[in-house]
């Protein structure tokens, strides 16, 4: 359990507490509790703490804490009150001389969890950007999804048919495979649908799930049935996104098609378009090399495109800007961030992984983390920068083709000796001269620390005036430069 000075310490934190939330219950239950407790069960969980001022967070305690604890929790055990029985884990704290109440919920196991008296999707609330949002009827239909034990690219698209398959994808499967192994069995099936059922691409009627669409659909088919299916290559010119479109970027790569033939055009695109780099040697002339390993790009391009959230209509972003080169994929890492580097694998397409595994296209599962890491180590790169958010649902990799605490950066940073920089200080200045901007989870992400010692972080910053919030957002709070650490990096 969570300490409550900690979890105050978290929520008077004005960048960073979208699972925590104060409800004053000075004299009873505030309004929105219930609420809250939905959206926590149908999202990631979350903590309520009453007896806390939402607007100031000022602690001010609960006269009865007792009557607070019982009643919420025969409320959520109402039968008549939500759809299902929530049993939140309710406990009376001691904070500086106050009595608190705290409230833990967890994510339901089965969703969605809803106020039965307005039923769906009215009584359905979401978590989003530490606000409780009512859910649409596509969040309804994808919290219905999470309850089925099958994975989107095993679901049978009910419309298609063998009309839909592209035989020459079929046939430059086999190709592949034949290097690999010669003697496999889906080398022999002569019918499109033999071919499809020995790859597990439909059922047992020979209906096609979106696996066999995916992999081996025609460019029409792939475009009626998955719009957003697509990959965005984005190549800007400076090292911060513009927010002009008249010099947003230089140039513009869509990509949409079977996920076969995506990989390979977005890997021979990236190939050509990649900035590059003189590479010295004692021994050999310099010779021009891409400023990020090619084999860790093909990695991560295979890996946002095996594990992308398909039921969400956003399509795949790669950003090349002058200092790094950025993947993004639609849903967040099934797989606890902390635990990337570990061998084995959560993929949330299994079969898609599969037979991107059969014809070499992805490393052995589990490892492909690992394999980007270690290309950048051996071209004596920065560690790759993985980030996963489960509130805006996705996953992140940013490879920088130059190191952070380079030596101009270096001796930008020595300037303010007196100040006596940690390293976490110094990485954070860093990733912000680059980037451009910073903020909470970015710091955690860099410096592998908690909420607390990030917001920790970035108030000690501000106080040395080396950076200021950008606008005024209490939430997800950016942060930037300020004149005088511009100054001293110019």
């Amino acid at each position: 359990m969570t300490s409550i000075d900690k979890l105050i310490e978290s929520l008077q934190d004005k960048s960073e507490s979208y699972n925590i939330e104060a409800k004053l219950c000075s004299e009873g239950i505030s309004d929105g509790i219930y609420d809250t407790i939905v959206a926590f069960s149908n999202t990631l969980g979350g903590t309520i703490i009453c007896g806390v001022d939402p607007i100031s967070y000022e602690v001010t305690g609960v006269l009865n804490p007792q009557k607070i604890q019982d009643e919420i929790t025969s409320t959520c055990r109402n039968s008549q009150y939500y759809n299902l029985i929530l049993n939140p884990k309710i406990h009376i704290e001691n904070y500086k001389e106050k009595k608190l109440v705290c409230i833990e919920i967890e994510e339901a196991q089965k969703k969605p969890i809803y106020y039965k008296s307005k039923g769906l999707p009215k009584g359905c609330y979401k978590r989003i950007n530490g606000s409780n949002i009512v859910c649409t009827d596509e969040d309804i239909r994808e919290l219905y999804m999470n309850n089925t034990n099958r994975n989107f690219d095993q679901n049978i698209n009910t419309n298609t048919s063998s009309d839909d398959i592209d035989d020459e994808l079929i046939q430059y499967y086999k190709h592949l495979k034949s290097k690999i192994n010669p003697k496999s069995s889906e080398l022999f099936c002569q019918s499109t649908v033999d071919f499809l059922k020995s790859l597990n691409c439909v059922d047992n009627s020979g209906k096609i799930n979106n696996t066999g669409l995916l992999l081996f659909g025609k460019k029409q088919s792939i475009c009626h049935y998955f719009p957003y299916q697509k990959v965005e290559f984005i190549i800007s010119e400076g090292k911060i996104w513009v927010e002009d479109p008249t010099f947003r970027f230089k140039e513009r790569h869509t990509f949409h098609d079977s996920l076969i033939r995506m990989i390979i055009d977005i890997q021979e695109t990236i190939k050509d378009k990649i900035r590059t780099r003189f590479a010295h040697s004692d021994d050999i002339e310099s010779t021009e090399i891409p400023v990020v390993p090619l084999k860790a790009i093909n990695e991560a391009v295979t890996n946002a495109i095996t594990h992308r959230n398909y039921e969400k209509n956003i399509p795949i972003s790669i950003y090349q800007f002058s200092n790094r080169l950025v993947i993004q994929n639609p849903g967040k890492s099934i797989k606890p961030i902390e635990k990337l580097e570990e061998p084995g694998s959560r993929p949330r397409n299994p079969r898609i992984a599969d037979i991107f595994q059969k014809i070499n296209f992805a490393e052995t599962l589990g490892t492909g983390i690992r394999t980007m890491i270690l290309e950048m180590e051996k071209a004596k790169l920065e560690k790759p920068l993985f980030e996963s958010d489960p509130e805006d649902d996705f996953f992140r990799v940013t490879f920088f083709t130059e190191h952070l605490l380079d030596d101009l950066t270096q001796e930008c940073l020595r300037k303010f000796s007196h100040l006596k920089l940690n390293q976490d200080d110094k990485l954070a200045l860093a990733y912000i001269l680059k980037i451009g901007s910073i903020n909470n989870k970015r710091y955690r992400s860099i410096n592998k620390v908690d909420i607390t010692s990030a917001s920790k972080g970035l108030k000690r910053l501000v106080e040395w005036e080396l950076i200021r919030q950008k606008g005024t957002s209490r939430k997800k709070a950016e942060y930037v430069i300020t004149e005088k650490l511009s100054e001293a990096y110019r």
